[in-house]
């Protein structure tokens, strides 16, 4: 699985001297199109993700997970607007660490296993066993 990776890495490094010529291939509203399908598609899981549980049951889609959904989602937004550049690119990842530092005091990220496994987190006193 590795060496895949491995070699699939230098296929999208090559492809990238290609990517101009390619790129006329694909009008921007048939890339719109596409991306726009892709993400209507995949909603549905999303959606799921954001319930952490069963449909159905009382746990899904509670309040504090549908408020960290939407600030998380706020994030992302607002860095993707209001920055450029590598900031503006890393939005998602961006908006996934705070989402998960929103997640710990909120009680929604099991940490024991972190903290046992690292000493200097036990010292931090934000965060208990």
């Amino acid at each position: 699985m590795l060496g895949a990776a491995f070699v699939g890495s230098f296929l999208v490094v090559a492809q990238v001297f290609y990517m101009s010529h390619i790129r006329k291939l694909f009008p921007d509203i048939v890339s719109g199109v596409v991306v726009t399908l892709i993400g209507l598609t995949i909603l549905p899981v999303a959606m799921n993700w954001i319930g952490d549980a069963p449909q159905g049951h009382p746990e899904f889609a509670t309040l504090p997970k549908v408020f960290l959904a939407a600030a998380s989602l706020a994030v992302v937004i607002g860095v993707s607007v209001f920055c450029k550049g590598v900031v503006a690119a890393s939005s998602i990842i961006i908006g996934l660490a705070a989402g998960y530092m929103m997640a710990i005091p909120m009680g929604m990220v099991d940490v024991t296993r972190l903290v046992k496994r690292t000493g200097w987190l036990r010292r931090c006193r934000c965060i208990s066993e």
